[in-house]
């Protein structure tokens, strides 16, 4: 039976003519299996980057589309009443009543939320 050394095509050397064996590759044995600290880090750098360009790239395309529609329903039936307008007239009044109602509650939040910022402000 022949040993690993002496198949030509081994790494650990190769039979020349004579039958003497030559090596033209040294082994490696002590394979080192371990991270160091900045390894972990990049990693963790690479992950969360990556991570926050996925999300950028689906909700920007989530944007685009909802905005290229509005743009076309805007070019096709144009009003003066915005969103809750078209989702009245497309969709159902009631969807208007709703949007329009939610557009009120979030400028409301919108509102008190930059006075608190603003008196956080001028206090400092």
């Amino acid at each position: 039976m022949a040993s690993v050394a002496d198949r030509p095509d081994s790494p650990e050397g190769r039979a020349s003519a004579e039958g003497q064996q030559t090596s033209s590759v040294e082994v490696q044995t002590d394979l080192k299996r371990g991270l160091k600290m900045r390894h972990v880090n990049v990693f963790a750098i690479a992950g969360s980057i990556g991570s926050i360009l996925i999300i950028y790239c689906i909700l920007g395309s989530c944007v685009y589309t909802v905005m290229t529609a509005f743009a076309e329903m805007a070019i096709f039936a144009p009003m003066n009443k915005g969103f809750s307008g078209y989702a009245t007239r497309f969709v159902d009044p009631a969807l208007g009543f709703a949007t329009g109602w939610n557009y009120f509650f979030g400028y409301s939040v919108l509102l008190a939320n930059n006075l608190t910022a603003t008196g956080l402000i001028m206090k400092y």
